[in-house]
């Protein structure tokens, strides 16, 4: 009995995600990749954004140009 071809669905379409500079309240700077500014606002209040090198949560985003990361 001959097998049938396994068929991959594509990937659905991902939104671009907006990169933010940030930095703690001990100035390392690390970079956030969220899918908007409110949902880093949102992930922020309630700590979910953490400086990587001290754990801190008091991070701020630091100007930049914007920035938008897109899946190739």
């Amino acid at each position: 009995k001959a097998s049938m071809p396994v068929r991959f669905r594509p990937a659905a379409p991902t939104r671009p995600m907006k990169v933010f500079n940030l930095s703690c309240e001990n100035n390392h700077p690390f970079e956030g990749w969220f899918a908007s500014a409110d949902e880093f606002d949102r992930q922020l209040a309630v700590k979910m954004v953490e400086c990587p090198v001290c754990g801190s949560h008091a991070v701020r985003k630091l100007l930049s140009a914007p920035r938008l990361h897109r899946s190739p």
